[in-house]
Formats: structure tokens, C-alpha cells, sequence
């Protein structure tokens, strides 16, 4: 589905190659959705022509008022045409308030908490139930007593992922990191690794890395986390990035 705030960003020509196309096939088969993208251009026309009278009218005061006015002939508008605008710009208005209060309020931790899902170890991939003391605490919730059963188990690609996630629901990005970072490689945990390597980036708000994480998982629809990982939440952390 299309929203305004698409729409917008079409007009403005910032969307990527694969988001145009999805807004360009919207637009030729929903008769609303065209009206209401014509409502959008029409306003940005009128805001466009409007600046160009101001800068016009800036030119001609800073040149004097001595040179001879011819005036131009007016040229009624429609009454219809005027109506348009006039709830064409009212839309753009709200929309701009929305997405402007929308920043404004945007967190990092509200973004991480809105995306995070709690893992799960999978059976078929993790080789069995959970035997061990410290992974039995990690599926109860209780993620310190992971990470301080931990050490005295051997050494797996799956106590790793675990333990690094364990840190992660604590708070300690950094160690999350450290133990993330390696099993991006991993034939079993490797896409885990990334989302949640992605999350963590964004918990520590090293948004740059976040996205370097994220996006190529947005692009991919076979990813395990493909739906996690929507192009909504990577144009927040980009707004993250610039606000920061």
C-alpha cells in the first residue's frame, strides 16, 4: 500500500528505483490514489509559482520603485482549480506537521524497541532442546544467569549467538558486538548475526553501522528477517543520523 508520505517523496524524486516502480504500478491501477498524488502536485506547483513571486517581488524592491509598472492581465482561476489547491495545500500542510511532529518525538530507543523480536532458538537449526543451565536461562528470560552460567560450557557457535543476545537484552552493546561480529560468516547464524548486530548498532546509536547492517537485509526478500526490516524503520534511523 501507498502512502502520502510516498507520494511526497516520489514528487521529490526520492525514492530508489525499486520503491518507484511499486508507486508507479500503484498509481495506474487505484483511480483515489491518482487523485489524491494530482492534489499533491498541484500544491507543489502553487508553492513553486508562489516562491517565484516572492523572489520576483525581492528583485523589483531591491531595484526601486522608480521604474515604470506595466500590469499584467489576470487571468481568472476556476473556481474548481482554486478549491483544489486550497485542499491540496491543506494536505501538504498536515502532512508536513505529521512527519515534523514525527521526527521531532523520534527516539532510538523507541525505534529499537518497536523492532527488536526477542530469539528464539529454532530446534532445526540449533541441534536439539536446550540441555545446558545457561541456555535454559536464556529461554526463561533471565539473561545475566546466561551470561554467568556461560563460561563454564563448551565452546559453540550457538552459546555464542545466544550469550551476545543475552548481553544484548541487558544493555551491553559492546560485548554484543564482540560476539556478534564473528558469526556474520556462519552458515547457520549468519543472518541472525546480522539483524541483531544491526540492533545493536542502533541501541549504541552508531547508525551508520546500523544501516550498513540493515538495509542490505531490506533489499533481500529471502532473509529470515526480510519483514523485521522495513524501508519505514531504515528512513528513521536515517532521520536518527541527522538529527544526532
Amino acid at each position: 500500500m501507498v502512502h502520502d508520505e510516498q507520494l511526497v517523496r516520489y514528487l521529490d524524486g526520492d525514492l530508489d528505483e525499486a520503491e518507484k516502480k511499486g508507486v508507479e504500478e500503484a498509481l495506474g491501477s487505484d483511480a483515489d490514489l491518482r487523485a489524491t498524488y494530482e492534489r499533491l502536485q498541484l500544491t507543489r506547483d502553487a508553492i513553486m509559482i508562489h516562491g517565484i513571486r516572492e523572489q520576483v517581488a525581492t528583485v523589483r524592491k531591491a531595484r526601486g520603485k522608480d521604474e515604470t509598472y506595466v500590469p499584467a492581465r489576470v487571468v481568472p482561476m476556476r473556481r474548481w482549480a482554486r478549491f483544489a489547491l486550497g485542499v491540496a495545500a491543506s494536505v501538504l500542510v498536515v502532512l508536513l506537521c505529521v512527519k515534523g511532529f514525527q521526527v521531532y518525538r523520534l527516539r532510538p530507543e523507541n525505534v529499537y524497541a518497536e523492532t527488536m523480536v526477542h530469539y528464539n532458538p529454532d530446534q532445526s537449526r540449533s541441534g536439539g532442546a536446550a540441555n545446558e543451565p545457561w541456555e535454559q536461562a536464556y529461554l526463561a528470560g533471565d539473561y545475566k544467569g546466561a551470561i554467568r552460567l556461560a563460561p563454564s560450557a563448551a565452546a559453540t557457535a550457538k552459546k555464542q549467538l545466544l550469550v551476545s543476545l543475552a548481553h544484548l537484552e541487558t544493555g551491553q552493546t559492546s560485548e554484543a558486538i564482540s560476539g556478534l561480529t564473528p558469526l556474520l560468516s556462519d552458515s547457520v547464524y549468519g543472518q541472525d548475526a546480522q539483524f541483531y548486530l544491526g540492533m545493536a548498532y542502533l541501541r549504541s546509536k552508531q547508525y551508520d553501522a546500523a544501516l550498513s547492517m540493515l538495509s542490505p537485509i531490506e533489499k533481500e526478500p529471502a532473509h529470515l528477517y526480510h519483514h523485521q526490516v522495513t524501508r519505514s524503520l531504515l528512513n528513521d534511523i536515517s532521520w536518527l543520523k541527522r538529527k544526532s
